[in-house]
């Protein structure tokens, strides 16, 4: 029951991320959410820039036992600097 929660709160903040950022540029992607933990080019200009964020929690495993949190936003944009796709992963890691 966690799983599916989990999995159905991913996909509106996917759909709410896509919404947001689609068609803006990297410009304002950089200014609004800082620099970025990943950037790669490839040949044809097009730029995938990702930002990673790590959380500690709890497991619920037993004392002293914790799960990092592990959640990858990553942008798609082409050669005109324009993002045209967005994804997000949300990775537990105990």
């Amino acid at each position: 029951m966690i799983f599916i929660t989990i999995l159905f709160f991913n996909c509106n903040t996917t759909k709410e991320l896509k919404s947001t950022w689609n068609g803006k540029t990297r410009t304002e992607l950089i200014k609004t959410l800082g620099f970025p933990n990943i950037i790669t080019e490839n040949n044809d200009n097009e730029k995938t820039i990702t930002y990673v964020n790590r959380k500690r929690r709890p497991s619920g495993y037993g004392p002293g036992k914790f799960a990092v949190i592990v959640t990858k936003k990553t942008f798609y944009i082409n050669k005109f600097d324009v993002i045209y796709h967005v994804e997000k992963k949300i990775e537990t890691l105990l």
